[in-house]
């Protein structure tokens, strides 16, 4: 599994958040310093002390959301929906 074991945890990064022709780019994320822990802590500290979690997202997890609702208006409704992204 990825970030397990040794193997290495792929990171992507969307190229934009409103262009889908602009290809994400991958980073490896180091999980060594996180390997040992609760997860649960390490989020939670992250919160407390104001930083990004190297890996989760809030702004894309909301972007991927929105992408989704858009998705299900849009079966609904059997029209395109433009996606208006907050990001």
């Amino acid at each position: 599994a990825p970030g397990h074991g040794g193997n290495p945890l792929t990171k992507w990064t969307p190229g934009s958040y409103t262009r889908e022709d602009i290809p994400a780019t991958p980073s490896v994320v180091d999980v060594a310093p996180f390997a040992t822990g609760n997860v649960h802590e390490h989020l939670i500290d992250c919160i407390t002390a104001g930083h990004q979690p190297p890996v989760s997202n809030a702004r894309f997890a909301r972007h991927v959301t929105e992408v989704l609702l858009a998705g299900l208006k849009s079966a609904k409704s059997g029209l395109p929906v433009n996606v208006e992204s907050r990001i």
